[in-house]
Parts: structure tokens; sequence; C-alpha cells
């Protein structure tokens, strides 16, 4: 697990090579506690990562969406489409970021129709 803490150093969506905080695809989880401001960005295939706000507000925007989405404390966000995830802090944040279980299985279970 990898515990980050951001400060507000960029207010805009920096250039790649600016070297701003970027998730290692091997991180199951990824905690968060970011400044007004503060970026994080996971790069590659992030479908089925969980975005969680424990604390704060968030904006997220994830590669290939026309929508934004902003979490409030409570609240998580899955991620749906292939590409990179960018979480921006609206305020003072903490957030964590669970990784799809690479040894879990579809169910495979009894299903009943119903009528």
């Amino acid at each position: 697990m990898t515990v980050l803490s951001l400060g507000a150093g960029l207010k805009t969506v920096p250039e790649e090579r600016s070297g701003w905080p970027v998730a290692d695809l091997d991180e199951v989880q990824v905690d968060l506690d970011l400044e007004v401001g503060a970026l994080w960005r996971a790069r590659g295939d992030q479908r089925g990562r969980v975005i969680i706000c424990y604390r704060g507000v968030v904006w997220i925007t994830q590669e290939k969406d026309l929508v934004d989405y902003v979490l409030q404390e409570g609240e998580i966000f899955i991620v749906t489409l292939p590409g990179s995830v960018l979480v921006q802090a609206l305020e003072p944040a903490s957030v964590t970021a669970v990784a799809r279980s690479t040894r879990a299985r579809p169910y495979a279970g009894d299903h009943h129709v119903f009528q």
C-alpha cells in the first residue's frame, strides 16, 4: 500500500513531463491526502478501480469520458472506461484508490429467472 501526501503545487492539469504523482499499476491500494489543487493520476487501464472519498471534495475525470465527476465525503466512484484517471482536490481531501484484484473471479453461482 502506498500513502501519498500531495501539496497544491499545481492549479491546472500539467503536462506529463512535469513529473506529477502517478500510480504504479502494481499497487492494489493507494491512500492520498490531497491539499486544494493537488493532482493524482493513475495511468493505464484502470477499469474496476474504486475511488473512495473519506474527507473533502475531489474532481475526477477518466479518459474518453465526456462527463466529469465530483465526489464528496462518503461517496465512491468506479472507473468504467479503459485509460487513465485524474483526481484533483477541490478542497483538502483524503481519498483511497483500490484496484480490482487480479485474483478475483467473476461470480459463477446459480442464477434464477424471476417470473
